[in-house]
C-alpha cells in the first residue's frame, strides 16, 4: 500500500482507509492512519474515520469480535458514501 500511495497521482474524491494487524501488544502504530494521512494527502476526503481490525493470523479470522466491527464500519461507509451521491447529484 505504500508503495502504490507513493506513486499514486490523485485518489478518487471519496476514500475510506483500515488495516488488519495481528492481535499481539508489540506491532507499533496504526497502518490505517498512515493510509489516511496519504490519501488525504493525495485530495482525498476520508469518508468514516480509519479503523484497525485484529487478526488471530496470518490468514485469519478476525479477533475478538471483529467480523461484528468490520460489518458496522462497512455500513457506515456505504451508509455515508450514499448521503453523498445523493448529494452531489443534486449539485
Amino acid at each position: 500500500m505504500r508503495e502504490w500511495l507513493s506513486t499514486a497521482k490523485g485518489v478518487p474524491a471519496y476514500a475510506a482507509a483500515f488495516d488488519t494487524r495481528i492481535d499481539k501488544g508489540w506491532v507499533p502504530g496504526s497502518a490505517a492512519k498512515g493510509i489516511a494521512k496519504a490519501l488525504r494527502g493525495l485530495g482525498g476526503t476520508l469518508v468514516v474515520k480509519a479503523e484497525s481490525f485484529k487478526v488471530t493470523g496470518t490468514r485469519g479470522p478476525l479477533a475478538g469480535g471483529g467480523l461484528e466491527r468490520a460489518r458496522a464500519w462497512g455500513a457506515r461507509l456505504a451508509e455515508r458514501l450514499v448521503l453523498l451521491d445523493r448529494r452531489d447529484r443534486r449539485a
